[in-house]
């Protein structure tokens, strides 16, 4: 038979995964024995960082995890149990780089900062495969040691160096589709990233980048299956037979054919030269000097160094909406969502944390605008509590707020990215919509307007803001922290 016969047809049972977006092109395989098996399949995507966090919180509400990396199960809370975690193959994080620029020369780090240029990367804290870039820049800076201790985390030179080195030279992307978009307009002298998302560039578009794998060390992803023990024995048949048949060799050389490697220690055993192209600078054979990732503690530390130390200024313009309408739940999710975002704990959690740096301006509005204020970051931690004692009322006009936060936005040679977020339930006037649209659209520089709904939320009009100005909705109860690592995430 194709499929393992331990779970029976007649199984007619939800199997809920949490994956990466990482894995979306992968997912097809658990859809083929779902689909042969009479499972019923519900997949969750979120990023590694927020799918553990979302575990650590509601791992009763999943069967089984599928992550780029195996660092991150090592972040779980200890009360969550994951059992029978296998890789089920291997990415190397490399390097690419311009054909005209490639260069055997380039073997490690130092010679890629000698280089010069500028770069793109994933982003750090949205993805694995930004973080394990970042992580393996401060390796390699480190001199490669057997593992990163804190003692190195902290070390203030190796800081200001990859400080140096990324802050102006780096542009962050989130998706395959912006690296395709920006390799097109040769936004970039290089890039990191999966090699199976270069390979997959190159397929497509032809000989776009080469391959570099640096020889002080390269962060391997190997795409743990796990199960979530929920104590359901139903559930756990149906998760080892999916594993088994991602692991069967069929399977795998099915991935392989994705730039999946899928041998042991990363060797490709199944898939010809026009995946694992050597035109491309790939070298099956060549031995790659894996990164030892470093401890939950020393990752820690890192990746907050990134978001209070590197990452980009923000200039952070807040409409709030306080009319009549935003009453009540409104409200409340509203005074929540800045909690998350402005009490230093709970957003260094998700490493959305404020940096000292980064400008805040609230509005608050309903049928008109008040003047926007500017918080220093010393009274940051104080906006919640002043939010929750106001009083929503009156009329709503989305509208004049963003025309008051025109004033506010800086102009891109200040260094500072602008950020116009709009917290509403979109139950707006039309009276101003023109007056403001034609203004938006004669500026210099434009901005995109993130709308992040709250309460009884109407999108409509909201769309109609995201699709003028390049922006995103996102809904407050389920998507907001997902909003602001969006917003910190492109810093």
């Amino acid at each position: 038979m194709l499929f393992p016969t331990t779970a029976t047809a007649e199984t007619n049972k939800e199997f809920r995964l949490l994956t990466t977006p990482e894995n979306e092109l992968l997912i097809k395989y658990i859809e083929d024995y779902c689909n042969q098996t009479n499972a019923d399949l519900n997949v969750t995507y979120m990023g590694d960082i927020d799918a553990i966090n979302e575990l650590s919180a509601n791992s009763a509400a999943y069967d089984a995890v599928w992550l780029s990396n195996s660092m991150w199960l090592y972040r779980l809370d200890q009360s969550v149990s994951i059992t029978d975690s296998k890789s089920t193959g291997i990415v190397p994080i490399v390097v690419g780089i311009k054909p005209e620029l490639y260069s055997e020369s380039i073997k490690t780090m130092n010679d890629l900062i000698q280089l010069g240029g500028k770069f793109g990367i994933p982003s750090i804290t949205r993805s694995d495969a930004g973080a394990s870039s970042y992580l393996g820049i401060y390796y390699s800076l480190s001199g490669s040691p057997r593992m990163l201790t804190m003692d190195q985390a902290k070390n203030q030179e190796i800081r200001d160096q990859i400080y140096s080195y990324m802050q102006d030279n780096s542009q962050i992307y989130s998706t395959y589709e912006d690296l395709t978009q920006l390799v097109q307009a040769g936004e970039n002298d290089y890039y990191y990233g999966y090699e199976s998302e270069f390979i997959r560039l190159n397929m497509e578009y032809g000989t776009t980048l080469k391959l570099l794998y640096l020889e002080d060390g390269v962060p391997l992803a190997d795409k743990p299956f796990a199960y979530v023990d929920n104590k359901d024995s139903d559930k756990k048949e149906i998760f080892l037979d999916i594993q088994n048949y991602l692991l069967k060799n069929s399977t795998q050389k099915e991935m392989c054919q994705e730039g999946i490697r899928t041998g042991y220690g990363g060797q490709v055993p199944y898939a010809g030269p026009e995946v694992f192209n050597a035109d491309w600078g790939i070298d099956t054979q060549k031995y790659l000097a894996p990164m030892n990732y470093p401890s939950k503690e020393v990752t820690t530390e890192l990746l907050n160094f990134y978001t209070a130390g590197i990452s980009k200024p923000a200039n952070y313009i807040f409409c709030l909406d306080f009319s009549g309408s935003m009453r009540g739940d409104g409200h409340d999710d509203m005074v929540k969502a800045m909690t998350t975002l402005f009490d230093a704990e709970i957003a260094s959690k998700y490493f959305i944390q404020m940096k000292e740096t980064d400008r805040v301006t609230l509005i608050l509005f309903n049928g008109s605008a008040n003047e926007g204020v500017s918080i220093s970051y010393e009274g940051f931690g104080a906006i919640p509590g002043e939010l929750k004692s106001i009083r929503p009322e009156g009329g709503t006009d989305i509208y004049k707020a963003l025309d008051e936060a025109v004033k506010h936005v800086v102009p891109s040679s200040s260094g500072y990215s602008n950020y116009v977020v709009l917290l509403t339930d979109g139950q707006s006037e039309e009276e101003y919509k023109n007056t403001f649209v034609k203004k938006y659209n004669h500026l210099e520089e434009q901005f995109p307007i993130y709308s992040i709904t709250m309460g009884d939320a109407d999108e409509k009009q909201l769309e109609k803001l995201a699709e003028l100005s390049g922006g995103k909705i996102f809904n407050g109860k389920t998507d907001l922290v997902s909003a602001f690592k969006t917003l910190r995430g492109y810093n």
